[in-house]
């Protein structure tokens, strides 16, 4: 999603979140290693505990310290992170 989003808005900070590449400090978010393990962790993963990192990684980024709009895949996920 994140490479289609770039080609729709090319001049747009397009930022990813992926609790696998979070976890382990990785930056290729679009590898189909990483992608597999973060659809395993938003499954059986602490909904709580993703939250707090997230947000501790949203507010570590200074690129969104303005503020930001959020695309979730995940409804349920993404109305506790607001």
């Amino acid at each position: 999603m994140r490479s289609e989003l770039q080609k729709a808005f090319p001049t747009r900070y397009i930022y990813s979140i992926n609790l696998a590449a979070l976890q382990n400090n990785a930056t290729d978010y679009d590898s189909d290693a990483l992608i597999k393990e973060d659809r395993h962790r938003s499954i059986i993963g602490n909904a709580d505990d993703q939250v707090e990192e997230i947000c501790r990684d949203l507010a570590a980024n200074s690129k969104l310290k303005d503020g930001f709009h959020a695309i979730g895949l995940s409804q349920v996920f993404f109305a506790q992170l607001i």
